[in-house]
């Protein structure tokens, strides 16, 4: 379970606090200094009373609870979990990298992936909306997101491997959540690959970041890792220039930090496998519950009190 603001800025009112609480002091002290000024007997036993205006500590406590009541309702709090949701949106990102043409799959790495995601598409529920991406260096999107299963296919079926630009993982993330961004279901990223992240900037860790961007979109990220310790079997233009042996660490540390899961497969039959598994797996997604009109009606109770009490037991002396 997560707690997130949707406007944190508004946080930072928060420290207005010490002010009001100095503030309260303030006031304290001068209403002891006018009650001697004009002699007011009443007043004088007042404040020889622990609790009363010399303190007034508990109706400090009451305005301080509502004064942080507005201002965290003002930062619209909600509450992430993982839940049951009774449908998904998928986005399939399929790695089309040079390292994918790799032969120690049938037919080859990428052919077994988009085998095996073509059959995942025809399992779905008829709603189900689906969005593909072929990503390299960059992330492409090939199919908007539809519930046009046919389309969905032949975007599947539509790509091939991608010469040049190496393979950018969390950037493949990012495209995904943002496709997903106006979706009011279940948010499941599909990642197909062979795990080798090539691209990765001097100035900034990208991995963290998509990680942090998914989390923020609510985004569940599964992956496949395709591939084989020993390499690939049969030839690989060497005018690609890349590394081409399996490496799941940035698929591990991607969906244990979203809530999903890693599968290895080690063959095309295991990469089906791993899709099936997805999709009894995938019924629990990220659910976010609204709390801003909850902590609004602390605020409204907390105001409620503080009239009462300012009324009575802390009541001004004239």
């Amino acid at each position: 379970m997560q707690i997130v603001f949707h406007k944190p800025e508004y946080l930072w009112y928060l420290l207005s606090i010490p002010i009001a609480i100095g503030t309260h002091f303030l006031l304290v002290q001068r209403a002891k200094y006018k009650a001697l000024i004009f002699a007011n007997f009443e007043a004088l036993k007042k404040l020889k009373q622990e609790g009363k205006v010399t303190k007034n500590i508990g109706l400090l406590i009451v305005r301080i609870l509502l004064l942080a009541s507005i201002i965290v309702a003002l930062a619209q709090p909600a509450v992430r979990f993982k839940g049951k949701v009774s449908n998904n949106d998928f986005v399939i990102a399929i790695d089309a990298s040079a390292s994918m043409t790799s032969k120690d799959y049938y037919p080859s790495r990428l052919g077994a992936a988009k085998q095996a995601a073509a059959e995942f598409v025809k399992t779905l529920k008829a709603e189900t909306k689906i969005a593909v991406i072929a990503f390299a260096g960059v992330p492409l999107i090939v199919q908007e997101l539809t519930d046009d299963k046919d389309k969905v296919l032949e975007a599947i079926e539509s790509i091939k491997p991608i010469e040049s630009g190496g393979t950018d993982i969390p950037s493949a993330v990012i495209t995904a959540a943002n496709i997903l961004a106006n979706s009011n279901k279940g948010r499941i990223l599909i990642l197909a690959t062979d795990g080798s992240n090539t691209v990765t900037p001097l100035l900034f860790d990208p991995v963290h970041e998509a990680i942090e961007y998914a989390k923020d979109h609510k985004l569940i990220v599964y992956s496949i890792g395709i591939g084989t310790e020993q390499g690939p079997i049969g030839y690989l233009p060497t005018i690609y220039n890349v590394s081409n042996v399996y490496n799941e660490e940035v698929l591990l540390e991607i969906t244990n930090s979203t809530g999903g899961e890693h599968f290895r497969a080690s063959d095309s039959e295991t990469i089906k496998a791993g899709f099936e598994e997805i999709a009894e797996k995938s019924e629990k997604a990220i659910v976010e519950k609204n709390l801003t009109h909850g902590v609004l009606i602390i605020a409204l109770l907390t105001l409620f009190l503080e009239w009462g009490l300012a009324s009575t037991k802390y009541r001004r002396i004239p």
